[in-house]
């Protein structure tokens, strides 16, 4: 029995050479060379992100992935969320549908050599419902039209026909005729669109 802790440095993987040398009442004995086997740890690894939620149901319509990033023939796995262990939750992924922390212990299937990753984060982002126009007056010089979207809390942005997307919901200097503003946010769970009609001179 050796009274000692034998540390392998992180990236000791492999065979490890451990040379003991026992001694007795200042006796040396014959030094002894040991072979361990270094197997590394699993190293999953979780990206944070959002869920998007009906703000009256509280339901997820569009659920986040979370992958740990290893391979499933390889790994077992076991799923938690908020510290508790996730019934039935043994893939190397996971569609998460509600908001809270997450984790994953992975376990080598040949090793036996289990980690648990860090936390992630996912959050619940509530889309916006409906959206309308603010429009200055018929023949204008400056035909101008303010977005309005009710309910929702992610960030917006704004696209006036196909054009680019832009993070103001003001557009200026509108020719005549039919237009439609397309809004969207930053976390992907907006999509409304609102079509209107400036009236100018031919």
């Amino acid at each position: 029995t050796i009274n000692q802790v034998l540390e392998a440095t992180e990236n000791s993987q492999g065979n490890v050479i451990y040379t003991i040398t026992p001694s007795f009442d200042g006796c040396v004995g014959t030094p002894l060379d040991i072979a361990v086997n270094v197997n590394p740890l699993p190293k999953p690894t979780l990206v944070d992100g959002v869920i998007c939620v009906e703000k009256a149901t509280g339901v997820a319509y569009k659920t986040y992935e979370l992958d740990s990033g290893l391979s499933a023939s390889k790994y077992n796995f076991q799923w938690y969320f908020n510290s508790l262990p996730i019934s039935g939750a043994v893939s190397n992924v996971f569609d998460a549908d509600q908001s809270g922390e997450y984790k994953v212990q992975a376990i080598n299937n040949v090793t036996g050599c289990d980690a648990t990753s860090e936390i992630a984060k996912v959050i619940s982002s509530f889309p916006g419902l409906t959206v309308t126009t603010n429009q200055t007056l018929a023949f204008s010089d400056n035909a101008r039209v303010e977005v309005v979207v009710v309910g929702g809390d992610a960030v917006y942005e704004y696209q006036l026909d196909n054009n680019s997307f832009q993070s103001s919901n003001v557009f200026d200097y509108l020719k005549p005729g039919p237009h439609s503003i397309t809004v969207s946010d930053e976390n992907g769970c907006t999509n409304l669109t609102h079509n209107f009609f400036v009236i100018g001179y031919p």
